[in-house]
């Protein structure tokens, strides 16, 4: 039962399963410093059209909340424990945009709480959170010895898979997850690589995964698990990233006028003693004292503020 110290100083004990900060509250000069915990995940990336356009890739993943076998992106182990905020300082949280999809396939937004960044996921043959998938006869950028097959960046996920040859049946590849590489398309399309899951709300939850390549006269990819868009082939669109999940788009076949699906935005969620919460806070999230005891879980949707 690990120890955890009260804003009184008095100990309080909890089960393993309930808390995980740091034993870590103390005084700096006039002010308090103590433990917040974070789960930051970029926007995903949208979607690409064409002959057949590959899936976006999941955002960017940085965790520090470790119950069990969960990790942060790139299926590394957790980050620092915590942050450790200052009380009367206030903390920005941006929440990242998904990227459009389409022809013009874009990006998705970085997330970020206090100097942590999360990536957006790239789009086809591009890099980011997690990079998109190759499309037609072309690779995700990240299969290129430049970037090693991590996938990102800065590490938060996994590459994008390499789309089949031949114009008139090209097959593309999914986006890379924050969990897994995304799946080439030899035969049929590639289906988007998988998100990560977390519990750092009190339910296991995965994000973070990569779209679904499209395809001409092939199956489409499915989207990875964790929100990723399912690709279509022409005339269908390709399917959207869900919100809030950092997941990226489908791509779609054929036709440059025919839509792929724009990558999910992304989410922070900060968790924290109700003991330490100090209730001033900006852009609406969703405050939970309920879900895990002694705690309370900031869940931003959005941009916002904290102040410790």
């Amino acid at each position: 039962m690990p120890k955890l110290k009260s804003t009184t100083g008095t100990l309080v004990s909890a089960s393993a399963t309930e808390l995980n900060l740091l034993d870590g509250k103390s005084a700096v000069g006039t002010s308090t410093v103590y433990p917040v915990e974070f789960l930051v995940v970029g926007g995903g990336g949208g979607g690409s059209s064409g002959w057949a356009g590959g899936g976006g890739g999941g955002g960017g993943y940085r965790n520090s909340f470790k119950t069990g076998s969960e990790n942060t992106g790139g299926n590394q182990n957790p980050e620092m424990p915590a942050i450790m905020c200052r009380s009367g300082v206030q903390y920005t949280i941006t929440v990242g945009d998904g990227g459009t999809g389409g022809r013009s396939s874009a990006a998705g937004g970085h997330s970020s709480f206090a100097y942590i960044l999360a990536d957006g996921g790239g789009t086809a043959h591009g890099p980011g959170g997690s990079s998109g998938g190759g499309s037609n006869s072309n690779s995700g950028v990240d299969k290129n010895i430049m970037f090693s097959n991590l996938g990102t960046k800065h590490m938060q996920g996994y590459a994008g898979g390499t789309g089949a040859h031949g114009i008139g049946n090209g097959r593309s590849a999914g986006g890379g997850g924050a969990g897994a590489v995304g799946i080439d398309g030899p035969t049929n399309a590639g289906g988007g690589g998988a998100g990560l899951s977390s519990s750092i709300t009190g339910a296991a939850v995965t994000r973070a995964g990569g779209g679904g390549g499209g395809a001409q006269n092939a199956s489409d990819g499915a989207g990875g698990s964790g929100g990723g868009g399912a690709g279509n082939k022409h005339p269908a669109s390709g399917t959207a990233g869900t919100t809030n999940t950092g997941g990226g788009g489908g791509g779609t076949g054929r036709h440059y006028n025919t839509s792929s699906g724009a990558g999910g935005s992304g989410v922070v969620i900060l968790r924290m003693l109700t003991s330490d919460y100090s209730g001033t806070i900006s852009g609406s999230p969703t405050v939970d004292q309920s879900t895990v005891a002694l705690t309370t879980i900031l869940i931003y949707n959005a941009s916002g503020t904290y102040t410790a």
